[in-house]
């Protein structure tokens, strides 16, 4: 019985150890979409700012953008575009999902570094999932904010170029992003609703 014992405590912590070492390299592969997504994002409107805002405007964007973070979770789920997940679907959605941090590309690399490997999701698993995903949602739905008022600005001073980068890399940047936590979110609560019918 003892023996029995201590080859289940070593199977668990070989487990442990296991997950352990693919969180770190699923954290070394986002770095990827992480730095991509940060430099497409972040140049256009950093230089933007720095060569051609005047400073007031500045803070004062990025206090509006900053107090979106503190809307309600249920704002969020009123301005979604539909409760369907074959709406996004049909507007791309999936490429975007393919690209991003935890996205199929990256979740793919891990999976053929680790074929036998399968990740069970919970129902608190999930809830902490959705709770994250409103996170993220927040974060580029502040960011849409301030890149809007930015490319307001440019056009208010005839900067159509930059206006026009501007709201391209917002498109981009934020506004798919967040339409894919949407996405995500519904997804999950579908499998939850499947797993309390099963």
């Amino acid at each position: 019985m003892s023996s029995q014992a201590g080859i289940t405590e070593q199977q668990i912590m070989s487990q442990r150890l296991k997950t352990d070492r693919i969180k770190k390299i699923k954290s070394a592969y986002n770095l990827i979409p992480t730095i991509s997504w940060s430099l497409l994002g972040f140049t256009p409107i950093g230089y933007f700012c720095y060569a051609y805002m005047e400073l007031l405007w500045l803070y004062t964007f990025l206090t509006l953008g900053v107090a979106t973070l503190f809307l309600p979770n249920s704002f969020f789920m009123l301005i979604r575009l539909s409760s369907n997940t074959s709406t996004y679907q049909k507007i791309g959605i999936r490429i975007t999902k393919k690209l991003t941090q935890d996205g199929d590309l990256v979740n793919r690399s891990v999976q053929r570094r680790f074929p036998k490997h399968k990740s069970f999701q919970t129902n608190s698993a999930m809830k902490k999932l959705i709770t994250r995903s409103y996170f993220h949602e927040k974060t580029h739905f502040a960011m849409l904010v301030f890149f809007l008022l930015a490319s307001v600005y440019a056009i208010f001073h005839n900067l159509i170029f930059w206006a026009c980068a501007i709201t391209l890399t917002n498109l981009v940047f934020n506004l798919y992003p967040i339409f894919l936590q949407k996405y995500n979110r519904l997804r999950i609560e579908h499998a939850i609703k499947r797993q309390l019918r099963s």
